[in-house]
C-alpha cells in the first residue's frame, strides 16, 4: 500500500507552504472576547538519506502522538522509505527529497526497509523506527 500521494510533499515547496498555512490560520473570539489561535504543530524535522545500501540515520527515535516530518533524500539509485507498520511507502530517484509528515499512534519498535530493488545490497537496507511513550 503506497502511502497517501496528499501526505507527500516535494521538499522545495515546504517553505512557501508553511508560511502561506500559518497567515491562513484562522484567529476566533472566545465568548469573553479575546482572541483565540488555532493550535499550529510545528513537526520534528528528521532528514533521512536512502542510498546504497542503507539510510543514514538507520535508526530514528521519536514519541508516541509527535508530529514527524521525514525529508527523505535519495542517493545512488531509485529507492524507498517504508514503515509498513504505519502504512509508509515513498520512492525517492537520486538526489531527489520528498517530505513524509506523520504522528506514530503506537509504542514499539518497527522495521523500516528499502522496497524498491536497488541492487545487490537491497535486502540489508534496513532499519528501525522506535517509538517511546506512554
Amino acid at each position: 500500500m503506497a502511502w497517501p500521494q496528499e501526505k507527500v510533499r516535494d521538499h522545495q515547496e515546504l517553505p512557501s507552504q508553511l508560511t502561506q498555512q500559518r497567515e491562513e490560520s484562522p484567529s476566533q473570539l472566545s465568548p469573553a472576547g479575546a482572541v483565540v489561535q488555532e493550535d499550529v504543530r510545528v513537526p520534528r524535522v528528521i532528514p533521512v538519506v536512502a542510498t546504497n545500501w542503507y539510510f543514514e540515520p538507520d535508526i530514528l527515535t521519536v514519541e508516541k502522538g509527535e508530529l514527524i516530518e521525514l525529508l527523505v533524500t535519495g542517493g545512488g539509485v531509485e529507492h524507498s522509505l517504508s514503515l509498513p507498520a504505519f502504512g509508509i511507502e515513498v520512492a525517492v530517484k537520486p538526489d531527489e527529497t520528498k517530505s513524509i509528515i506523520f504522528t506514530p499512534d503506537k509504542v514499539g519498535t518497527f522495521p523500516m526497509l528499502c522496497s524498491v530493488y536497488c541492487g545487490d545490497g537491497h535486502s540489508s537496507m534496513t532499519g528501525r523506527l522506535i517509538v517511546t511513550g506512554e
